[in-house]
């Protein structure tokens, strides 16, 4: 997933970064764009087919977007098509301030 939006000219996220603000329950995101508050997350076959996991998973998402955070869930099936992939984050960071090339860059 990195790779793909790194190929694509898109900033670095970090990865695995803390996103939880001082005095909250610690969290955190699987791809951190953190200056414009924006978090990739991969959802792989084991957040689906373990209940206890996708449970904590929900409950997470819903706190990062109540704490202002723009979360994108992406799928192992939504890599049949990368360039949507990419206007999504795309779509995300320009929401929140980012000014890089346009999306027609990308792809």
């Amino acid at each position: 997933m990195r790779l793909l939006l790194v190929r694509a000219r898109l900033p670095e996220p970090d990865i695995n970064r803390m996103v939880s603000a001082p005095g909250e329950r610690v969290r955190f995101g699987d791809l951190v764009y953190w200056e414009w508050r924006v978090v990739v997350e991969y959802d792989g076959e084991h957040h689906r087919r373990n209940e206890r996991q996708y449970a904590a998973d929900v409950a997470r998402l819903e706190e990062l977007a109540r704490a202002g955070w723009t979360v994108i869930r992406v799928l192992r099936s939504h890599f049949a098509d990368e360039a949507a992939i990419i206007a999504r984050v795309v779509r995300a960071l320009s929401d929140r301030g980012w000014r890089g090339s346009g999306p027609g860059d990308h792809f």
